[in-house]
């Protein structure tokens, strides 16, 4: 019987020892599942446009995997290797989706769920600057309240995420990050310092993290200084979870949730979460759950 063949794309630039485990316990896992299995960076797939379409370049161009995790937010890349005929896990639309929260909330705000209020950030051309007089940093405060949460649409881990107590700090922030993509949002009292993360694949929660901030950070993320204990979600909360993974259409995601006044709330989902911590902590390796699930799929 054929071994399955697959490749593992991952972002080149992540040099930090916590990335590096995680990939080599993918591709680990790839081979304990029999699947033969490459590594490869995503700066490694050159990828030419033409009036003759696309076509891959390098010395990956003549190989054709039976599938591709693709570990990284590059949305793009994802389409075009799609267009190439690869399947790709996740696909490059619930990439693009999730890895960018703007467009996370924009698309959810249509389908009933259950997030905080969020407010864009208007585009600011190049070499131009934003108004500080504006009426829009007035009603955001009218219609958010103080203190708010401003984000940067791409960003990952809990950074580039503040908590704005006056005016001037919003404005201060909003010339900081006027280039960049982001977003203001409702910050839900009830969640300060908590939260919990949902590991979703295939439809189903298989783990479930409750995530409390250890040194007063109104952010809960491990990364941030944050305690991760094991956890057992609510009916409502894998509800939740579940629903929004189907929406934006992602086979596995790690889904953070807001302890909501009433009912749970959607923060965010991550296409690529980091499944190391989940592992330490709840002793559930969710990476060769993954796997099965893709293999079903193909």
């Amino acid at each position: 019987m054929r071994k399955n063949t697959a490749w593992i794309i991952y972002n080149s630039w992540l040099k930090k020892d916590k990335f590096i485990t995680l990939f080599q316990h993918l591709l680990e896992t790839m081979v304990k599942k029999n699947i033969d299995c490459e590594m490869i960076g995503h700066n490694e797939l050159p990828i030419i446009q033409s009036e003759q379409g696309l076509r891959l370049i390098g010395k990956h161009q003549h190989k054709t995997p039976d599938f591709i995790l693709f570990w990284d937010s590059d949305a793009l890349l994802a389409k075009q290797l799609e267009m190439l005929g690869f399947r790709v896990f996740n696909s490059s639309s619930a990439i693009e989706l999730c890895s960018h929260k703007g467009k996370t909330h924009t698309f959810l705000s249509q389908q009933h769920i259950a997030m905080p209020k969020t407010i864009l950030s208007p585009r600011v051309a190049y070499q131009c600057s934003i108004d500080e007089q504006s009426q829009f940093y007035n009603q955001v405060i009218e219609t958010l309240k103080l203190p708010l949460i401003i984000k940067v649409c791409i960003s990952s881990f809990g950074s580039q995420v503040y908590l704005i107590n006056t005016r001037q700090e919003l404005i201060q922030r909003a010339k900081q990050l006027q280039y960049s993509d982001h977003l203001y949002q409702e910050f839900i009292h009830t969640s300060k310092s908590r939260d919990l993360r949902l590991q979703v694949i295939g439809g189903r929660v298989v783990a479930a993290l409750r995530r409390i901030s250890k040194n007063g950070d109104f952010r809960a993320n491990i990364t941030n200084g944050g305690e991760g204990l094991s956890y057992t979600p609510s009916p409502e909360e894998t509800e939740l979870a579940i629903q929004a993974c189907q929406l934006v259409g992602v086979t596995f995601a790690g889904v953070d949730i807001l302890f909501g006044e009433k009912t749970p709330i959607l923060c965010e989902i991550n296409s690529t979460a980091h499944i190391i911590n989940l592992k330490e902590i709840t002793g559930i390796d969710v990476a060769p759950i993954i796997m099965d699930e893709i293999l079903a799929k193909i």
